[in-house]
């Protein structure tokens, strides 16, 4: 499914920044840490999104144009552990 590869590549940033010991690509000393990252998709693949997530609030037959599905990875102010980050996931926010 398309979907649980878009998920996993979000999955996979949050992982580079909540344990950063375990990323196994070298990644450059000048690369400064991930702040933003956005994927593009179709509509039908929002609404594939929505049906994987369960979402409930909504008849996702016909999305409204410019249609989006965005994940956050939130931490506390100095956060130095993965107990104090969280995800939020928000539908045309």
């Amino acid at each position: 499914m398309y979907v649980s590869k878009q998920i996993r590549a979000f999955l996979d940033k949050a992982r580079e920044i909540v344990q950063p010991e375990t990323v196994t690509v070298d990644v450059p000393a000048k690369v400064e840490k991930v702040k933003y990252v956005m994927f593009s998709a179709h509509d039908w693949t929002v609404s594939q999104h929505l049906l994987f997530l369960n979402a409930t609030n909504g008849n996702f037959t016909n999305l409204p144009f410019s249609s989006q599905v965005n994940y956050e990875l939130h931490s506390t102010e100095g956060c130095l552990s993965a107990d104090c980050f969280w995800v939020e996931v928000f539908y045309n926010h």
